[in-house]
């Protein structure tokens, strides 16, 4: 549920008729599947936070689109950045964008970035709270030789529903600044 709004820790599971499940952990809820009492105000949330992301749905593709002004952006401005995710960027999850920036600690830029006020990560959302590159950026470069580097200068920018052109704008202002001072 966490990936749309609800608390962390609540989530809710479909199952088709006839489809055989056996409990993670045991009990008397729920025809033996499940133990212990619902937590009542995550479901609650949850629900609300469903609601909310239907009502979300529409703005889409505007983040989808200041995504792709981000990217191009970036492109236009900079040389040695390498675009980490999809070969085709319609597969890619529309509000994340994820830049290997050659020659620039990804974790150095966050904290520059930072300095600036615009909140980014460093790396994947999986290997958060970690010093070692991410692994799934590991796994899209392969076995290149440079696949580690590449992955430590990533950069991950998230764009929601609040997110707007003038602060796409400028924050594609404020990174040839800042990488070059990083570069030098």
């Amino acid at each position: 549920g966490h990936k749309f709004g609800a608390p962390p820790g609540v989530g809710a599971l479909y199952v088709r008729q006839g489809t055989a499940l056996s409990a993670v952990v045991a009990g008397h809820q729920e025809a033996g599947l499940r133990g212990g009492s619902e937590n009542l105000p995550g479901i609650v949330a949850m629900a609300a936070a469903a609601d909310h992301a239907r009502h979300r749905i529409d703005a889409a593709g505007n983040i989808r689109g200041l995504r792709d002004q981000l990217w191009t952006g970036i492109d236009s401005t900079l040389s040695g950045v390498t675009r980490n995710g999809a070969v085709a960027p319609q597969h890619e999850t529309g509000h994340t964008l994820n830049v290997s920036f050659s020659g620039v600690a990804g974790d150095t830029l966050v904290i520059a970035l930072d300095l600036e006020g615009v909140a980014t990560s460093h790396g994947a959302a999986c290997a958060s709270g970690t010093m070692e590159p991410s692994h799934v950026l590991m796994a899209l470069h392969g076995d290149r030789a440079d696949a580690e580097a590449r992955a430590n200068e990533s950069v991950r920018f998230s764009l929601g529903d609040h997110t707007t052109a003038a602060e796409i704008e400028r924050l594609i202002g404020l990174l040839p600044g800042l990488v070059t001072r990083i570069r030098g």
